[in-house]
């Protein structure tokens, strides 16, 4: 069931998302479905757990199949209208929707299965690829309305890393905290005096 279902939802992604989403897009979703199940299995985290991140996973950005901002919440019923087609149980549903939602910016996970999704959909953030993932983000941005200089962008980010983001799992702090600070280092270099 899994595997059809995983099918049904990477082909929709792949033929019906915006291809301005050069950020957001369907490479995105595969790199969080492969970090999630990295770091669940570092977690030690149950067959069920890794199962219900990996759905979680596979719908978090499915949203922007239908918007741009806010595509959390329709992330949500998009994965619920693929599921119970499927008959998944209503607590997995239940959980998988708490985990995509724990995506939203500014929302703190609260259990280790959205501590798990947070730090696989961020990454990026403490890989060598962060700077061509950034780079995308800010495109993305600009094609669908943001009004930012390359300057307030850097300032964005620098502000973004240092004072808001942060790694959740003991995993993701061993493995990308320090690639992440020298980013900022890097990030800080590149502003003007």
């Amino acid at each position: 069931m899994f595997q059809e279902i995983r099918q049904e939802i990477l082909e929709k992604l792949e033929l019906e998302l915006n291809r301005d989403l050069c950020y957001h897009d369907l490479a995105h979703t595969l790199s969080v479905e492969e970090a999630v199940i990295y770091y669940s299995q570092a977690e030690n985290v149950d067959e069920e757990g890794v199962l219900n991140l990996r759905y979680a996973a596979l719908f978090h950005d499915a949203g922007y199949l239908e918007e741009y901002h806010e595509n959390e919440e329709n992330g949500v019923r998009i994965m619920r209208s693929f599921l119970e087609r499927y008959n998944v149980d209503e607590d997995s549903i239940r959980e998988i929707s708490s985990i995509i939602l724990a995506t939203q910016h500014g929302h703190d996970p609260s259990n280790l299965l959205e501590e798990i999704i947070c730090d696989a959909d961020h990454d990026y953030l403490g890989t060598p690829n962060y700077i061509v993932q950034a780079r995308n983000l800010y495109e993305e941005m600009l094609c669908f309305g943001a009004d930012l200089s390359e300057e307030q962008w850097l300032r964005d980010q620098v502000t973004y890393l240092k004072n808001h983001h942060c790694y959740y799992t003991n995993t993701a702090i061993e493995r990308r905290q320090n690639k992440k600070e020298n980013w900022i280092k890097y990030l800080e270099s590149q502003l003007p005096e």
